[in-house]
Parts: C-alpha cells; structure tokens; sequence
C-alpha cells in the first residue's frame, strides 16, 4: 500500500515537474522570466549587436558574454544596462542602453579604431606645381593660378586618375563645388558651372541687382540672392535665362556670406550666422546664431548645425524638432556628417574627432588637414605630393 501511495505521488509530482518545466519552457521562448524572489513573471527583450568584429570581448553589464559580434544577448530584464566593447590595441567602446519589454534593441555603431593605425600612401605624379586644390566624394581639383588650369583628377579604389584639365582664367575667382559632379566658378556677375564628368561648361550672367548671388541644384538649377536685405529666389530656365524671381523672406540684414546647402528635395541658406530652410516659396528661419555651413545627412531627413555656443544640434527636416548632441568649448573648425548617419566627424584645433550620434563614444584620430569622404568611411589629405588615404571601411 505504502509502496502504490509513493507511487502515485511520485507521478504526481511528476506531472507537476513537467507542467511547471513545459510553462518554462514556453515562457523563455516568449521571452518571459520568472523572478522567484519578487513571485513576478517578467518580459524580457533582447540586444542585438550588428557590427561585425572578431577577436573582441562584449561585457554586458560587467559579464563577458561574447568574444565576436554580431552577436544578440537574449533575456534581458527592461531597465538600463551596461555595455562595453574591448580589443586588444583598440579604442575602448561603451554605451548606457535603455532595455525595453518585448522590444529588440539594435546596437549598429560600434566603433573601435585601432591605435596605430597606417594610411596607404601615395606619390602624386604631378608635372606641374599647383597653389590650391579642391576634393569631394569623386574629384580632387588641383589650381594653378600661374596656369590658369584646373586639373581634375577622379579618386578611384585610392586611386588618383587624371580625367583632363581645363584653362580659364582663374584671377579673382571663387570656385565651389555645387553637387557632387559639378563645379562653380564665381566672377563678378558670371557664374560658370563645369561638368566635371565631361568638362562642358554653362555660363549664368547675373543680374547687377542680384548680390551674392550662389546656385543649387536640387533637383534642377535653381539660384539664390540677396536684394537689399531680402532673400530672392530665382528660376533658371534650360537655356540658362532668368524666368522669374520670387522674394523669400525680407530683412534678413545679411551683409558678409551667402552659402547654400542642398540635398533632393530641400534647400537651406546660410546667410552670415543665420540658417534658412526653403519651404516652398518662403525663407523659414532656423537659428540666427550658426557658425558653421551645416550638413545634411545622406538619407536627407536630418541636418546638423553648430551655433554659437559651440552647440552640435541635430534638426530633423520633416517634423522640425531640434535635439542638442553636444557643447564644445573650443572652436570647431570642420564637421562632417558620415553617410551612414551613425557618426560625425569633428575637426578641432587641427585634430580630427569620430563621434557616434549620441556622443557617449569620441575617439581622437588624426592631426592633419582633412577631407571625409561622405559616400564611404574614407579619410583622405594631401601633403606636397604625398596622398594618403585612410580606408576605414573595415572598422565601421
């Protein structure tokens, strides 16, 4: 009898066992947590680490979890945490994430770079000397002003291609790149745009009423003045005639610098220390105290700006809100905006600063004259006839 009442116990308990381990198990798979000391049944979440580099250790919340991402950490109780990211010779990585219920929190800016990091060097073979040059994404344009040439040369897998050069007359001109394949020349009342892809030239004449006069293309070309105090916008037709002007806003008391900065589908102006966004036929004010021409992120729905007060604010282009990244004390000279959106590149008393977007994460880089390549993690600068490019491809 003793030995049947054991018995039916034991398959009861059983039972209970395998129910209770079932409930588990579905419960984990939820990603449900049973928290024994508080009697609560807790959702859990996940982190989910997309970069991808070896040969690391990832502590999340001071316990080595991984040695490799990507990698997801699994059954994480809401609340913040903890996440540092370490490599032998290697910056230090660490963030403060906010842990949410049933919501899978993605960490894709991880950026560690190494200490002693080298650039592929490069001698130009240049045959003549040149006094200035200008770089983007496709071209570095050297000047010769004695030469009155330009020499376009296509940056190509690190490598430098001559493409033709072009003779005009350069004294007293201001040259600016308007897109990524097209270069202004300012004279006075001419503006000529070269088509650095086939070296066509167009040539606008500028009204004697229209000062400091500048173009955009976005996505036709369109062209941007000053009047008396009062923002203009002007209609460039095919043939290169102006059609019609339309005022934007009046009173600005713009005196000194008149930038544009354009992406697809939105024009900003930068008019001294005030920035406008075109909003259709109107000049929208911004912030009336911006040092720097700002940049547009290549998705084209954010903007940063810095202000006076040594502010990196970050605007969103379609809702308008404003939200503050960081405050420098010393003067910023350069800032670029990485195309993956994830970083900025900060120059700084001649010192170039990677930071990600919330600015928990700075690393101090390299100390020479720089261009970011905006298109690809590239770091390039040209010293004499040395190029040196940093390809940071790998690292991001």
């Amino acid at each position: 009898m003793r030995k049947k009442l054991l018995k039916i116990v034991l398959h009861i308990f059983g039972v209970i066992l395998f129910i209770f381990a079932t409930a588990y198990a579905l419960l984990a798979a939820y990603g449900y947590q049973i928290d024994l000391l508080h009697q609560n049944i807790v959702k859990t979440s996940i982190v989910d680490i997309t970069s991808k580099i070896k040969n690391i250790e990832v502590y999340f919340d001071n316990q080595l979890v991984a040695k490799k991402i990507p990698y997801q950490i699994k059954n994480i109780e809401p609340g913040i945490h903890e996440l540092d990211i370490y490599k032998e010779n290697f910056t230090k990585w660490y963030k403060k994430i906010e842990v949410f219920e049933d919501f899978v929190t993605k960490i894709d800016d991880v950026l560690i770079l190494p200490f002693d990091y080298e650039p592929y060097l490069y001698t130009l073979a240049l045959d003549f000397e040149y006094d200035n040059y200008l770089i983007n994404d496709n071209f570095i344009i050297f000047i010769s002003y004695n030469l009155n040439e330009l020499s376009i040369y296509e940056l190509n897998n690190n490598q430098l291609e001559a493409i033709q050069r072009i003779n005009i007359a350069l004294t007293n001109k201001q040259l600016f790149f308007i897109d990524d394949y097209r270069l202004g020349m300012k004279d006075g009342e001419f503006i000529t745009i070269i088509d650095l892809s086939n070296g066509n030239t167009q040539i606008i004449q500028i009204p004697d009423e229209f000062d400091k006069f500048t173009v955009a293309y976005n996505p036709s070309l369109k062209g941007y003045f000053i009047n008396a105090g009062s923002i203009y916008k002007a209609t460039i037709s095919d043939d290169l005639k102006f059609s019609e002007t339309t005022i934007l806003t009046e009173n600005t008391n713009c005196i000194y610098s008149f930038e544009v900065v354009s992406s697809y589908d939105h024009v900003f102006l930068k008019c001294d220390e005030k920035l406008f966004e075109i909003n259709k036929n109107e000049a929208v004010l911004i912030e009336d105290s911006i040092i720097l021409t700002p940049q547009i992120s290549r998705n084209g729905s954010e903007l940063i700006y810095i202000n006076n007060n040594g502010e990196i604010v970050l605007y969103n282009i379609y809702d308008g809100n404003k939200d503050l990244l960081a405050r420098f004390i010393e003067k910023i000279n350069k800032i670029t905006w990485h195309n993956n959106s994830k970083f900025i590149f900060i120059e700084k008393n001649n010192k170039l600063m990677i930071c990600d977007l919330d600015f928990s994460n700075c690393n101090n880089f390299f100390d020479k004259n720089i261009y970011i390549n905006k298109s690809k993690p590239e770091y390039i600068y040209i010293n004499n006839n040395t190029l040196a490019v940093y390809d940071l491809e790998d690292l991001f």
